[in-house]
């Protein structure tokens, strides 16, 4: 798939912005596990975000490389439309 580096920039920053909402969510529930780490349900919903977050952290670092590689094949081609001074 061809995408622009627009897009990509697009999707790099939405990754970043799950990622972040997942960190959240964790310390969220970290913080609340602490005050009552007999809670089981609690202690499982924490779990589930502690992956999200790895997920969410895998999807952000696949994004900022996609986005990196784009970027040398973009400067060089408006390097080539810009006109010399």
């Amino acid at each position: 798939m061809n995408r622009s580096p627009e897009a990509l920039y697009r999707e790099m920053m939405a990754a970043g912005d799950r990622l972040l909402r997942a960190l959240k969510l964790e310390e969220k529930l970290a913080r609340r596990l602490n005050r009552d780490p007999a809670n089981g349900t609690l202690a499982e919903e924490w779990v589930q975000s502690e992956k999200a977050v790895e997920h969410a952290a895998t999807a952000y670092t696949q994004s900022i490389a996609q986005y990196h590689e784009l970027m040398p094949a973009a400067f060089a081609r408006h390097r080539h439309k810009t006109p010399a001074k």
